[in-house]
């Protein structure tokens, strides 16, 4: 049987959180020889896990290459502590090497420490929502079964969304450029409100305020390509992968007018569609509704338009098979699978 699209999606965004996790442990002074040959198995258990690593440490390592990023270029945190332990510990078999090479752990440690301590975590539950102030002023907004890393310094101001939906009220500071990572799609804000959900396939941008640029970046042939757009108040971006495994693929982007109201209607409990991606709706369903629901891959890039209360999604799937070609099979416990017809 094939798998359902709503479970790789999950599996793209399970692996995004992963992969998070990974950079904070990396960035940490207690990651030691045990800790990296864990990491090793389990990057090297499923490729689309080392993708989610290597997209969820790009920014550090390549966002020199954008112009108006190039603030964020700094050293991956994860080669300090591991690559300097394997350079020094081999070394250190004579009591000559052994004093220089502890010392020099210990600054990499501390060093190491100083990372990870910049790094927040934040995430909620399926049908939570979190109001999150900032240290800078600015307010995320987060929707529920979402994921952000925070990550700010005196030189930068950068949020990773590995996972769902967020709300930015950013406040302006020239010196600090607001950056939200959301993938191979990272948002400039220029001062400014504006919403990002991203699923396993896709990222949304919705501006209410201001403006942001929005980079669109791709490394075809080990080479960094980017376009970039930039979206006033009013306009919305969608950016979908050639596929859900395949990073290295050209994003198909389009960009739209779009209400803001409508934007931002999950805080009022309610989800409001214009021809959106059958599989990002679904994706957005099971952020709200515990039992869960199924996709067939074939009824992925179907497109909807919709309006309903989140209490409301047991009744709106019910009724999905009168405006789309597709079939509604309903699971015990709640559970239900969409497939086409």
């Amino acid at each position: 049987m094939k798998k359902m699209v709503q479970d790789i999606e999950a599996d793209e965004a399970s692996f995004d959180a992963e992969a998070a996790e990974w950079l904070v442990r990396q960035g940490d002074g207690a990651f030691g020889p045990e800790d990296r040959a864990a990491f090793e198995i389990w990057s090297a258990s499923d490729p689309r896990r080392a993708r989610a690593f290597a997209g969820m440490s790009r920014t550090w390592r390549e966002a020199s290459e954008l112009k108006h990023l190039a603030h964020l270029a700094e050293p991956e945190p994860s080669g300090w502590v591991v690559k300097a332990w394997r350079a020094i510990v081999p070394r250190a078999i004579t009591l000559q090497f052994a004093v220089p090479a502890m010392a020099a752990i210990a600054i990499l440690v501390l060093t190491g420490s100083l990372v990870a301590g910049f790094l927040q975590r934040h995430e909620t539950g399926v049908g939570q929502t979190r109001v999150l102030k900032l240290s800078d002023g600015s307010t995320v907004v987060l929707g529920a079964r979402s994921r952000v890393i925070v990550k700010f310094s005196e030189r930068e101001r950068l949020v990773m969304l590995t996972a769902g939906e967020a709300l930015f009220e950013v406040r302006h500071d020239a010196a600090r450029p607001f950056v939200v990572d959301a993938g191979d799609t990272v948002i400039r804000d220029v001062g400014t409100r504006f919403d990002v959900n991203r699923t396993g396939a896709s990222v949304r941008v919705a501006v209410l305020e201001g403006e942001v640029e929005v980079h669109e970046l791709s490394l075809p042939a080990a080479q960094l390509v980017k376009v970039t757009q930039l979206l006033k108040a009013g306009d919305s971006l969608e950016a979908i992968a050639g596929r859900p495994e395949g990073r290295q693929q050209p994003r198909h982007v389009v960009v739209t007018p779009i209400e803001p109201v409508a934007a931002t209607a999950w805080r009022e409990g309610r989800l409001v569609y214009q021809d959106v991606r059958l599989a990002d709706v679904i994706a957005d369903v099971n952020r709200y509704y515990a039992p869960g629901v199924t996709l067939d891959p074939a009824s992925a890039d179907l497109r909807l338009t919709a309006s309903f209360r989140t209490d409301q999604i047991p009744a709106f799937l019910n009724t999905l098979d009168s405006a789309l070609p597709v079939k509604i099979d309903r699971q015990s416990g709640g559970r239900f699978e969409v497939s086409r017809r």
